[in-house]
């Protein structure tokens, strides 16, 4: 389980979108490794988390707990 990410807000985003992990991390510009880093709660680029941010419309605070 992710402690430090409020991973609910990315997984609402493509949900609500109905967007394939791929897809996502395509729009957002970052790779799937990036991605599945973040949502498994290992180490992952801080820059990923901007373009998550940025690309779901929210301030990048709001994706911590």
């Amino acid at each position: 389980m992710n402690e430090i990410l409020n991973i609910n807000l990315i997984n609402k985003y493509i949900n609500d979108y109905r967007f394939t992990e791929c897809e996502f991390c395509s729009l957002c510009k970052i790779s799937n490794d990036d991605f599945n880093a973040l949502m498994s709660g290992a180490d992952f680029n801080i820059i990923s988390l901007f373009k998550i941010a940025k690309q779901i419309k929210v301030p990048v605070y709001l994706l911590f707990k």
